[in-house]
């Protein structure tokens, strides 16, 4: 009777490995096919619609995209780290628009921000300087008086931007600029 014991107890514990490799492989293989269906051109342009969602945060409803100029998408895999980064041109914005106000509630002059939207901004814009968007204009560009932020979402961990989505436009030339991070 305890031989039988031991060998019905030995037999669990492999079945129960055997199991626990399964789930496990599963997962695996799970998570490359999803690595390999998100891993789609990074620089493949966005279509107009597909960047309204933009303009609606932003209380730019009545904008519209005109022009996609460049976009980089960053692979998603199981972590939600990642870098998107848009430019393009929209219609139906006054191109001398020169006081913050006049866009909306949450917009600033890009030389006049907060600390919390300055952090925020230094960050995405680090994040945006990494060498997958060369096109993406750097900190002297955007931070200067005739460009305004709205800064989107922040988030802080450990008294520090762990993500950021923030939405620069430049009015004289109607063009914004997107870019969202996570690290």
């Amino acid at each position: 009777m305890e031989y039988w014991t031991k060998v019905l107890a030995l037999w669990g514990v492999v079945v129960l490995l055997f199991i626990g490799f399964g789930v496990v492989r599963v997962m695996w293989v799970f998570a490359e096919s999803r690595s390999e269906a998100d891993a789609g051109d990074p620089y493949e342009p966005a279509v107009p619609n597909d960047l309204q969602f933009i303009l609606n945060r932003v209380d730019g409803d009545s904008l519209h995209v005109d022009k996609v100029l460049h976009t980089y998408r960053s692979v998603r895999h199981l972590l939600p780290d990642h870098l998107d980064a848009i430019v393009f041109k929209v219609r139906g914005l006054d191109p001398t628009v020169q006081d913050a106000a006049k866009l909306g509630e949450h917009w600033s002059r890009a030389d006049q921000l907060d600390p919390v939207t300055k952090r925020a901004v230094d960050r995405a814009l680090s994040w945006a300087a990494s060498g997958e968007t060369p096109w993406f204009p750097d900190k002297g560009e955007l931070l200067s008086p005739s460009v305004f932020v709205y800064p989107i979402g922040t988030v802080f961990y450990d008294n520090d931007v762990n993500a950021a989505e923030v939405v620069f436009v430049r009015p004289s030339d109607n063009t914004f600029f997107y870019v969202s991070f996570r690290s």
